[in-house]
C-alpha cells in the first residue's frame, strides 16, 4: 500500500480521510429518478481512525468479518474509541458504539429561511453498518425572524452587559473565521472570491449594531439598494420569493447514510487472491489499486457468530477500491453501470436484491467481459447484463467481487431468486418509455405549478407605468453600482433581476413594510461615529458583483443576526471562546463536501422548469442518456427570436393599462407587425 495520497486536485482519494461513497461518488446518481425521487441518498464513509497491523485482526468464522483489538488502533483527529473485552478475553473495539455516538448529531438548526433537523437512527443490533441521518427541513416567515432580531438588536444596546456583548461579537467573528476557509473551500466550485466576500459583507452588516464601524463600499451599495426599493416597493410580491423558496426546499437531498470506519494500513490475506486475479486480468488497474488506495473495516455484525459479541464484529469495506474502479471505466463500462441501476431502480429493488449486487455484477462484466467494441450499443449491453444475471440467478451463486467463498445470495431464499428472475425475463422493457414522476412524488411539482401561476399572473398584471420606470432606475442604478463595470442587458434580463431583488427584499419588510426603514435607522445610519470600532473586515471590492447579487447578502442578515445573538448572549457557547480546531477534523470534513457534485445532484431540481414533452428528465426509457445522466436542454427562444418588455409598454395604447392587457390587445398582430409598430414608436419618439 503507498503511503502518498492520491489526489484528485484536493480530495484526499487514498482512504485515509473520510469520504462520500456509493452513486454519489461515482456520479451515476441520476438512476434514481426511476425509483420515483429526484435525488440520491448521500452515503458518507466516516474515517475515525487506523488500523496499523494485521496483528489487530482477529478473524471470525465468517468470511469478510473480523474483530479488531483496541492496540495497534490509533484515532484519527479528535476521535475515541470504546472497547470492551471478548469471549477470549481480549479487548476489543465497541463498533456499536461508534455509531451510537453520531446520534449526538440529533439537533435543530436555524440556516437561513429554514429551521433544520437532523434525526439520527441506527438499529439496536449490529446488523446495519450505516447511522441513517434524515434532514427535515422547515420553511421559517423570514418577515418575522428579520423583525424580531432587529428588535433584539435595539434592546440589547440598553443592556447593562452591552460592553461584554460587543467583546463576544468579536470573538464569534474570530471563531468563524476558523471555520471560514474550509466552509468556503467546499462551495469553491461556485466562485470563491464573491462567497468569501458575500460572508465578509453580512458580517460586517451585523457589526454596526455591536459599535462596529461599516466599511463605506458596504454603505453605499446597501443605502443604493434599498433606495431603489423604496421607490418600487409598492410592485413587490413577497408570495412570489415564498413560493420559490418553498420549492427549492423540496428538491433539497434529505437522507444520508452515515457509515463510521477505520482505514486498514495493510492489506489482508483474505484479499489477496484477489490481487492475483486482478494482476493477471487487468494489470494497470491492480497497480494503481495497491498504490492508490486502501481498505476499511466497518461495524457490522454477519448474523451468523456470537449475539453476545455482535457489537465487537467488523466487515471489510472495499468502498475506496470501487471508487477508483468506477473512476477508471471506459465509456461502454459507464453506461453499462448506468443501465444496470436503472433497471434495479425501475424494476427490482432492496425487497428483491441488495443493491450492492448490482454493483458486483458489473464488476465481474468489466473484468471478464469485453465490452469495449465499438459497436456496442446501450441496447446490446442491457441485454448482455440481463443474460449475466439471470444466469446467476439460475446457479444460486453469484462471487463477492473481493473476498473469496462468499456468495452474495447466501442469504436469499430461491422463491427470492426466481422472484428476481421472473422481473428481469418478462417485465422489464428496454425500449419501454417511463414517466418518472420523480417530482409528483415528491410535490415538488405542485410548488413549482403554483410558483408558475403566480408569477405569469403578477408579470401580466404588472402597469406599463410602473414598469419603464423600474427598468430606467434599475439601469441607473448598475451605472452607479461601485465595482461593475457597465452591462446594459436585454430589457427581459434586466426587469427580471430588478423584479426578484425587490420581491426578494419584500419578503423580509414585513406585512407594514417597516422592517427595512427600522434596518436603515439601527444599521446605517449615523455611521460616522467616532466612537466605532473598525469594521471586522477590509473593505475589499469584488468586480462585477451586480445589485442582484449583493441583494442576496442583504437577506441574509436576519439569519446570520439570529445566530448571533443566540452565540454571544449564551457565555458557555464554544463559538465565543477561542477555538482549537483540529486539522484531521477539517480536512475530513473538507473531503467529504468538497468532491459532491451539487450542480449534477441538483440538476434535476431546476429541470422542472422544462417543458416535459422534450424534457428526459420526466420521460425516458432504462437505456437512454447514459453514462451522464439526462441534460437540461434550453428550449427557450433566445432574446432576439422575441419582443421585448420595452416593446411591448411603448406600444400600449394607455400607460395605465397591464402587461397582460396590452398582450391581449394585440393578440391577432404577428410578430413582425408588433416590431415594427415598436421601431415605428421608438423612431417618432427619437424625433420628439
Amino acid at each position: 500500500m503507498g503511503a502518498d495520497v492520491f489526489k484528485d486536485g484536493a480530495f484526499a482519494n487514498d482512504g485515509s480521510l473520510s469520504f462520500t461513497s456509493g452513486s454519489t461518488s461515482e456520479k451515476q446518481a441520476y438512476a434514481v429518478q426511476f425509483a420515483k425521487k429526484n435525488m440520491q441518498d448521500i452515503d458518507i464513509m466516516i474515517v475515525e481512525g487506523i488500523v496499523d497491523n494485521k496483528n489487530s485482526l482477529i478473524l471470525t468464522d465468517v468470511p469478510g468479518f473480523v474483530q479488531i483489538k483496541s492496540v495497534g488502533v490509533t484515532p484519527n483527529g479528535s476521535n475515541q474509541f470504546q472497547s470492551r473485552i471478548n469471549r477470549n478475553d481480549t479487548l476489543c473495539i465497541d463498533g456499536m458504539a461508534m455509531k451510537k455516538k453520531h446520534r449526538q448529531m440529533e439537533k435543530t438548526v436555524n440556516v437561513g429561511l429554514y429551521e433544520s433537523k437532523f434525526d439520527c437512527q441506527t438499529k439496536d443490533d449490529s446488523s446495519n453498518a450505516s447511522v441513517q441521518v434524515t434532514h427535515h427541513i422547515q420553511w421559517i416567515d423570514p418577515a418575522k425572524q428579520f423583525e424580531n432580531v432587529i428588535k433584539i438588536a435595539s434592546q440589547q444596546r440598553n443592556l447593562s452587559n452591552f460592553s461584554q456583548l460587543k467583546i463576544n461579537y468579536c470573538k464569534f467573528c474570530m471563531n468563524i473565521r476558523c471555520f471560514l476557509d474550509p466552509a468556503i473551500s467546499i462551495y469553491s466550485q461556485f466562485s470563491l472570491p464573491r462567497i468569501v466576500k458575500d460572508v465578509q459583507d453580512v458580517y460586517n452588516l451585523a457589526g454596526r449594531c455591536y459599535d462596529y464601524q461599516l466599511p463605506q463600499v458596504l454603505l453605499v451599495k446597501s443605502f443604493a439598494l434599498l433606495d431603489f426599493y423604496d421607490k418600487h416597493k409598492h410592485i413587490a410580491n413577497a408570495t412570489l420569493s415564498i413560493d420559490n423558496t418553498k420549492y427549492i426546499e423540496k428538491g433539497m437531498p434529505t437522507d444520508s447514510d452515515l457509515v463510521p470506519a477505520l482505514q486498514l494500513k495493510f492489506w489482508p490475506d483474505s484479499v489477496q487472491p484477489f490481487f492475483e486475479r486482478i494482476k493477471q486480468n487487468r494489470p494497470h488497474l491492480h497497480d494503481l489499486i495497491l498504490s492508490k488506495t486502501s481498505m476499511h473495516v466497518v461495524p457490522k455484525w454477519s448474523a451468523k457468530t456470537c449475539i453476545d459479541e455482535q457489537d465487537l464484529e467488523f466487515r471489510y469495506s472495499f468502498s475506496a477500491i470501487e471508487i477508483l474502479l468506477a473512476k477508471h471505466r471506459t465509456h461502454n463500462e459507464q453506461v453499462l453501470n448506468g443501465i444496470a441501476r436503472s433497471i434495479y431502480y425501475r424494476y427490482l429493488n432492496e425487497t428483491v436484491l441488495p443493491s450492492y449486487f448490482i454493483k458486483t455484477s458489473v464488476l465481474w462484466m468489466c473484468e471478464t467481459m469485453d465490452l469495449n467494441d465499438s459497436q456496442e450499443t446501450p441496447l446490446l449491453l442491457a441485454q448482455k447484463w440481463i443474460k449475466y444475471v439471470v444466469n446467476k440467478l439460475n446457479s444460486g451463486e453469484c462471487a463477492h467481487y473481493f473476498i473469496d467463498n462468499f456468495n452474495i445470495f447466501g442469504s436469499h431464499t430461491p422463491e427470492t431468486l426466481e422472484k428476481a428472475k421472473h422481473i428481469l425475463l418478462n417485465e422489464v422493457k428496454l425500449d419501454e418509455i417511463i414517466e418518472t414522476h420523480m417530482y409528483t412524488a415528491q410535490n415538488q411539482q405542485q410548488h413549482f405549478d403554483t410558483f408558475n401561476s403566480n408569477r405569469k399572473n403578477y408579470i401580466y398584471g404588472l402597469k406599463v407605468k410602473d414598469v419603464l420606470p423600474l427598468i430606467h432606475d434599475y439601469r441607473t442604478l448598475k451605472e452607479d453600482w461601485i465595482g461593475l463595470r457597465t452591462n446594459i442587458q436585454h430589457p427581459n434580463k434586466e426587469i427580471s433581476e430588478a423584479l426578484d431583488s425587490l420581491c426578494t427584499l419584500r419578503m423580509f419588510d414585513g406585512e407594514k413594510m417597516e422592517n427595512w426603514k427600522t434596518f436603515r435607522e439601527l444599521f446605517l445610519n449615523h455611521n460616522d461615529s467616532s466612537e466605532y470600532a473598525e469594521p471586522i473586515w477590509d473593505d475589499d471590492v469584488v468586480e462585477d458583483e451586480d445589485p442582484a447579487e449583493f441583494c442576496s447578502v442583504l437577506s441574509m442578515i436576519g439569519a446570520v443576526l439570529h445566530m448571533i445573538q443566540q452565540n454571544i448572549d449564551d457565555p458557555p457557547n464554544f463559538l465565543t471562546q477561542n477555538v482549537q480546531k483540529d486539522d484531521v477534523d477539517v480536512k475530513n470534513y473538507q473531503n467529504v463536501f468538497q468532491p459532491i457534485p451539487w450542480l449534477d445532484l441538483m440538476r434535476a431540481t431546476r429541470s422542472i422548469t422544462l417543458d416535459p414533452s422534450v424534457s428526459s428528465f420526466s420521460r425516458r426509457t432504462v437505456i437512454d442518456e447514459h453514462p451522464k445522466g439526462p441534460n437540461e436542454v434550453d428550449n427557450q427562444l433566445t432574446h432576439m427570436e422575441h419582443f421585448s418588455i420595452i416593446d411591448v409598454c411603448q406600444i400600449a395604447l394607455d400607460k395605465d393599462m397591464t402587461l397582460g392587457e396590452v398582450e391581449n390587445y394585440y393578440k391577432g398582430y404577428t410578430n413582425e407587425e408588433i416590431f415594427a409598430l415598436a421601431r415605428a414608436v421608438k423612431l417618432s419618439m427619437k424625433d420628439h
